[in-house]
């Protein structure tokens, strides 16, 4: 029976995240790029690239992309089997959650606390309704986190490549801010580090410059530093609803654990970079979590009836909207009309969930720019080029249509498909 709290809420959990989870079509940018680079993994068996569009894809490192191909060759290929890796990474999460502020408080109810106020917390649960890798690293790092207080060096170990591998460098934030307080656990973040620099030497020299500017890039270029900024106070509040309210006066009474120290130290960091996005705040949320479960541990009617209605009241914000459902209709279609070796080129920017759903080589066409680094993004200049191919397929929109019909005269555009206000149209004549 002692058990029986924690279980209740994995299994509310477990429903929160898998219901109706591969309803929407994945939506544009992460989700869809993930899942396409998972996908041609699965279908080429080459494990070792990350390849997006027909391109090299080093965004990110493989190991999500692994796990995520694994997940689609045991369930099908599916919104669901891609979502579902963030899914587990949530109820896991969670768990984990539970372990580390019982092994922080020894006390049970300040545990499961601390578990209920994550499993509602409502930017946690979008997150982990995604197939964006966000979840996952946060599991890892997270599992990091209890590995270090539980002494079990080899999990840490395991923990930091981990992590690694899933986001770069981040995954020695925790552990290294915990080095600088005690200097213990120098070993293993030693052997993870080595495996790291490994990695990235393994890789530089498979790829070169390429892989090197874009893994400097996410290092450096999207945590740059700025100007102040109050943004991820506005996101927590957002993230957190009802649970921001307890945030400040938990990390003050907190105050000597070193968690509050590092939610504070970070979110200060956070807000000096010139990059504000909500989902850098999602490692923190299982720490926010059990500073609150420390601060409400002798109110948990209050804190079951706050999970209840954020549940219940903030429902339609924690499943994600089907936005891209269009995109997709359009996309299956094109993929129908088209060869294999055809091109589809959009007219806008917005072309991640038409390449996956497609599976045809895909560009957008926009702008007066050409991106070294972004092969798949061309000038409006190409259409000069592209208008002389005997096959034409684009995606448009009715906004863009009138422009489009310009920028391939003399040729007639032949209306193919329609869903909202997207449009699949070709070249005639």
């Amino acid at each position: 029976m002692r058990y029986v709290g924690i279980i209740t809420v994995l299994v509310i959990t477990t429903l929160l995240l898998f219901y109706s989870l591969g309803d929407n079509a994945l939506s544009h940018w992460d989700e869809a790029w993930y899942a396409d680079v998972s996908r041609t993994m699965l279908r080429t068996g080459n494990y070792f690239t990350p390849v997006w569009n027909g391109h090299p894809f080093f965004d990110k490192p493989p190991l999500f992309y692994w796990v995520t191909a694994f997940s689609m060759k045991l369930f099908g290929v599916g919104e669901w089997s891609i979502r579902a890796v963030s899914a587990v990474a949530g109820v896991g999460t969670v768990l984990i959650t539970y372990l580390l502020a019982q092994r922080l408080f020894s006390n049970r109810s300040m545990s499961l606390i601390s578990a209920m106020v994550l499993a509602s917390t409502i930017a946690f649960l979008f997150r982990s309704r995604t197939g964006n890798l966000d979840t996952f690293l946060t599991f890892w790092l997270t599992l990091g986190m209890y590995a270090i207080y539980t002494k079990r060096r080899l999990v840490l170990v395991i923990a930091i490549i981990a992590a690694f591998l899933t986001k770069w460098f981040i995954a020695f934030l925790f552990p290294i801010l915990f080095i600088l307080r005690s200097r213990s656990h120098v070993k293993s973040v030693g052997i993870a580090l080595l495996f790291a620099i490994a990695w990235i030497a393994i890789y530089t020299k498979a790829y070169g410059q390429p892989f090197l500017d874009e893994f400097w890039f996410n290092q450096y270029g999207k945590v740059a530093p700025g100007a102040f900024s109050f943004d991820y106070i506005l996101y927590l509040k957002s993230g957190l609803k009802l649970w921001f309210i307890f945030l400040i006066p938990a990390i003050y009474l907190a105050r000597k654990l070193p968690i509050s120290i590092y939610i504070f130290l970070i979110i200060f960091g956070l807000s000096f970079s010139a990059n504000k996005s909500d989902w850098f705040l999602m490692p923190l949320y299982p720490l926010i979590a059990i500073v609150i479960g420390f601060m409400m541990r002798r109110w948990i009617i209050v804190v079951v009836a706050i999970a209840v209605f954020h549940i219940t009241y903030y429902g339609s914000l924690y499943i994600p909207a089907n936005t891209a459902a269009d995109d997709a209709a359009v996309a299956k279609v094109a993929k129908a009309r088209t060869l294999p070796g055809d091109k589809l080129y959009v007219t806008n920017y917005l072309i991640p969930t038409i390449a996956y759903y497609s599976q045809r080589q895909t560009y957008a066409v926009y702008g007066n720019r050409r991106d070294p680094n972004s092969p798949w993004i061309l000038p409006q200049e190409d259409w000069q080029r592209i208008k002389e191919n005997p096959r034409v397929f684009v995606i448009t929109n009715f906004g863009e249509l009138e422009q489009l019909k310009k920028d391939l005269a003399p040729h007639e555009v032949e209306m193919l498909y329609q869903s909202g206000d997207k449009l699949l149209v070709g070249k005639r004549g």
